[in-house]
């Protein structure tokens, strides 16, 4: 028997409809759930024994869940909640009440802008808003030894002679560097992977939390950001290296570089201790120096994630972006004159952005140095002033503050254009994608990544192979 069964939904689910380009696309990578990992961490130091189900990499379906279900026989069960799975997580609680009558537990971003929402279903017993990587611990020992009264435990909601009680907010984990590392030793890493890895495992990790600024589009679930320690995140390096045999990260930082000094300890100090690995990261613009980028080139960074969002100062300024489009072309000069690959995101479907604007941010992700590009049509996700500014400006239709499942992927247009239909909006989304691609030779330059990497190859048909096996599954 397990204490608590904790899964990481999957973002395919054909019980709602057929095969989208999200699916398909997401075929490219698949990286380790961090959230879910690190709350497995607190509850194993705590004592607690735990098993982990991650159905994205797993492309589990309803029957296999239902076999873990009662072969596991979980006396608890978490399910991580973010905004476009909540009605995922509904459908994966109701069937888990049904196999098993055990106490089920939400997390996860959603949490923080709709707890009302998920408490309302019958088949959630607890919500954990916001950071529960100590609150569950309390929660289980609540639930499983009666240590303590659930009153108590702040960031906790729960019903009560069938009253939704939410306890007052919990503090913020003001010193990161006291979590535990991720538990990586639930996590079956054979199938984890990306397109440029190489080697046999890959892993993302984190040296923040918190984002100070203010994109629009963008759900924070903290504004202050906190930051590990340099040594405590090479420590975390070393214990998947030597552990997992892990030698390539992603850090999945809102802003990997947002304070210079520090990332150029942190590459120092991998530098001095001669850890060899190879890296990745989110970065904005306006951060870079060449000191900066040296020190991340001499350290394994291979490549860097950018957000660019669009050519147009005047749509970056309405996206409260707080940088410019020539910050942008200085920062891919520094980049690129260090041979550092160069991944940029941009967005699609502003409303305040005319066609030839549009068309203007395609041309210059095709023709200002970027080796890969991801692009995605701009979605009012909640908790955004995004949503705001669309439901008083009438951008947005039929809203349905219960169901975010088209917004999975962020790659269907849901904002009403002035002068554009949706139709001619996902028409551009697909032929941004096709230019760069194979009009501007990205794809050679992504298969010329990958072309010695077999693992890639195998990995990518094993995961399809599953997930064909899951659409004949669910839509039986």
């Amino acid at each position: 028997m397990t204490d608590l069964l904790l899964i990481n939904p999957s973002c395919v689910d054909y019980s709602r409809g057929g095969i989208s380009f999200w699916n398909f696309y997401s075929l490219l990578e698949v990286m380790p759930p961090l959230g879910i990992t690190y709350v497995a961490a607190s509850a194993i130091n705590a004592g607690y024994s735990i098993k982990l189900l991650d159905m994205e990499a797993e492309a589990t379906n309803h029957e296999k869940l239902k076999k873990i279900l009662k072969e596991s026989k979980p006396r608890l069960v978490g399910i991580g909640c973010t905004s476009p799975l909540f009605n995922t997580v509904v459908d994966l609680s109701r069937l888990i009440k049904s196999v098993i009558n055990v106490p089920v537990i939400v997390g996860g971003p959603h949490t923080l802008i709709n707890h009302d929402g998920i408490m309302n279903i019958d088949t959630i017993d607890y919500c954990v808003r916001g950071e529960a990587d100590f609150v569950i611990v309390s929660l289980l020992n609540h639930l499983l030894k009666d240590r303590n009264k659930i009153e108590g435990i702040d960031g906790v909601s729960y019903k009560k002679d069938g009253v939704i009680i939410h306890n007052k907010p919990q503090e913020q984990i003001t010193d990161l560097n006291r979590l535990p590392f991720p538990a990586r030793q639930l996590l079956k890493h054979n199938l984890y992977y990306h397109p440029f890895i190489k080697g046999k495992s890959c892993s993302s990790i984190i040296t923040t939390r918190g984002c100070p600024f203010s994109c629009i589009f963008c759900f924070q679930m903290c504004k202050n950001p906190r930051r590990r320690s340099a040594e405590n995140v090479i420590s975390e390096i070393k214990e998947s290296r030597d552990k997992y045999n892990i030698r390539d990260f992603e850090f999945f930082d809102e802003t990997f570089n947002l304070n210079r000094q520090w990332v150029i300890e942190f590459c120092d100090s991998l530098v001095k201790q001669g850890l060899k690995i190879r890296w990745r990261a989110r970065c904005r613009p306006e951060f870079f120096t060449e000191e900066v980028v040296r020190s991340m080139k001499k350290a394994g960074c291979y490549m860097i994630s950018m957000g660019v969002e669009s050519a147009n100062n005047s749509t970056l300024g309405w996206l409260n972006k707080k940088y410019t489009v020539e910050q942008v072309k200085k920062a891919i000069t520094m980049i690129t004159d260090e041979k550092i690959s160069l991944h940029g995101y941009f967005i699609i479907g502003c409303p305040v952005e005319t066609k030839e604007q549009m068309f203007k941010t395609i041309d210059f992700a095709c023709t200002s140095g970027f080796d890969f590009a991801t692009f995605s049509i701009l979605a009012p996700l909640p908790g955004t002033e995004l949503l705001n500014i669309a439901l008083k400006e009438g951008y947005l239709e039929n809203f349905d503050r219960n169901d975010y499942s088209n917004y999975i992927g962020v790659c269907k247009t849901l904002l009403k254009h002035p002068t554009m239909s949706k139709e001619e909006i996902q028409s551009l989304f697909e032929y941004a994608y096709k230019k760069f691609y194979f009009k501007h030779h990205g794809a050679v330059k992504l298969l010329r990544k990958i072309a010695f990497n077999t693992r890639i190859y195998s990995k990518m048909l094993e995961r399809f192979s599953r997930t064909l096996v899951f659409i004949k599954k669910q839509t039986k």
